[in-house]
């Protein structure tokens, strides 16, 4: 067996925990992960898959969607403190050495410890930090029993408390207790009226990719991982956004984020639903909603989204202009000997290919001299048809 303690073994020879999380999804679309505690040596490669995740917590039943991933962080966190970091200090090499002096230990550094960017972790980190390195060890503690060094007694109380209806309960408490340095960050996110009205109107002119997404967070108040989960209303997936009618005038919008669905063929993760629920539109942005949402089926009309299939499976040349230009000359009636002289070709079989192709070229695409000239003329501005 490897010595996990030993800092000077070369990077293959080392070994630390981390989190593995495999995403897939249903036939119905319905996507979930599961994640593993896994050994990696130190060029992040994994060399051996543990059973440690089996004891992050047990549940009856728990939905098809649900998965530990954040508290295998907060456990791997710790058995690479205690027995990577500081086996040799603390004299172990297993996980059944680990006593709750050295989780209270690395309770203190967690807490002491700044973060990337400078700042401390703040109180409900801490918190889910020890809650979830005691269930995991309670649970431990459970399975092998006298293997163990730390037992139930030694990680938890119990404490009284009521439900809801007044039924009284024990409650069981960690054991453990650090004090946490004050957290003075505040995050910038105040935009005045007067910004955001210049805002969405330029996004839907430079933007449009993602000008819709602005309004999901600006009028329905969606976080940003939950409007990468949005359909539309016509998604085979099922109903995206609901809009409901009344004597021909929308009265309201709801924006189904209920089920995490697997909107992409390769499987990337586009977006994590915090809470799932059906969002309504709130009913004073509910007319400005519905005009951005038929400006973004503007924006995804079907010509220009079979365009970019295409654009994702092929590599566009470098001389698509030049042949977009080739293509005016012959919609415009010149001859191959024009056509040689605009190109600026040495023979002219490239312009003979052209006019060969000439029908079909007419049929597929239309001369557009004069919306090009009011397109450069407005900078762009007030354009707002396909494409030239």
């Amino acid at each position: 067996m490897l010595d996990l303690m030993n800092p000077e073994e070369r990077p293959e020879q080392v070994q630390r925990y981390g989190v593995y999380t495999i995403r897939t999804a249903t036939e119905d679309g319905v996507v979930y992960a599961r994640s593993f505690i896994v050994l990696r040596n130190g060029y992040s490669v994994i060399i051996r898959f543990t059973r440690l995740q089996d004891y992050a917590g047990f549940k009856v039943y728990k939905p098809i969607s649900s998965n530990a991933e954040k508290k295998l962080y907060y456990i791997c966190g710790m058995l690479n403190y205690v027995l990577v970091d500081h086996g040799r200090r603390f004299g172990i090499r297993h996980v059944f050495g680990i006593t709750a002096e050295m989780l209270q230990e690395y309770f203190d550094h967690y807490t002491a410890e700044k973060k990337a960017d400078g700042e401390y972790r703040g109180r409900d980190s801490i918190t889910k930090c020890i809650g979830a390195v005691t269930a995991f060890m309670a649970n431990l503690s459970w399975k092998f029993g006298g293997f163990m060094k730390v037992t139930r007694k030694s990680l938890y109380c119990d404490e009284v408390a009521y439900d809801r209806h007044g039924r009284r309960f024990f409650k069981a408490v960690p054991l453990f207790q650090v004090s946490g340095m004050p957290v003075r960050k505040k995050i910038f996110r105040d935009i005045p009226y007067k910004v955001f009205e210049i805002l969405v109107p330029m996004a839907f002119r430079y933007a449009r990719d993602i000008a819709f997404g602005l309004c999901l967070q600006a009028f329905a108040g969606l976080r940003s991982g939950e409007v990468c989960s949005v359909r539309q209303e016509c998604s085979p997936l099922g109903r995206g956004i609901t809009f409901t009618e009344l004597g021909g005038r929308v009265v309201s919008a709801v924006v189904d984020v209920t089920q995490e669905i697997r909107i992409r063929d390769d499987d990337v993760e586009v977006g994590m639903i915090k809470k799932e629920r059906r969002q309504g539109v709130y009913p004073a942005f509910l007319e400005a909603f519905c005009k951005a949402y038929e400006l973004h089926r503007e924006f995804l009309s079907p010509e220009l989204r079979l365009y970019g299939q295409l654009l994702y499976e092929n590599q566009l040349g470098t001389h698509a202009l030049r042949h977009w230009f080739t293509v005016q000359l012959v919609l415009r009636g010149e001859d191959i000997g024009s056509i040689q002289y605009w190109r600026g070709d040495s023979s002219p079989e490239s312009s003979f290919l052209y006019l060969q192709n000439k029908g079909d070229l007419t049929r597929e695409l239309k001369a557009s001299n004069d919306r090009l000239v009011i397109m450069l003329v407005s900078g762009w501005g007030d354009f707002d048809d396909g494409s030239v």
